[in-house]
């Protein structure tokens, strides 16, 4: 697999983490709409995992 699509995929997995658990507490999924510890991790875990895509993508072969 080429390094520019590793990258690519950990950009949209990194967006998709954060995108999800930033909207979660809104669509009811989960027992609150407060912010509980596991949506603090994706908030936190999902733009590194994106930013660590980043990085990869710049790396040339």
């Amino acid at each position: 697999m080429h390094i520019n699509t590793v990258g690519n995929i950990l950009i949209l997995l990194g967006a998709l983490i954060f995108l999800g658990v930033a909207v979660a507490g809104g669509l009811g999924f989960g027992g609150s709409s407060d912010f509980g510890p596991g949506q603090i991790i994706g908030l936190i875990f999902g733009p590194v995992i994106a930013f660590v895509g980043h990085s990869v993508k710049g790396q040339s072969e």
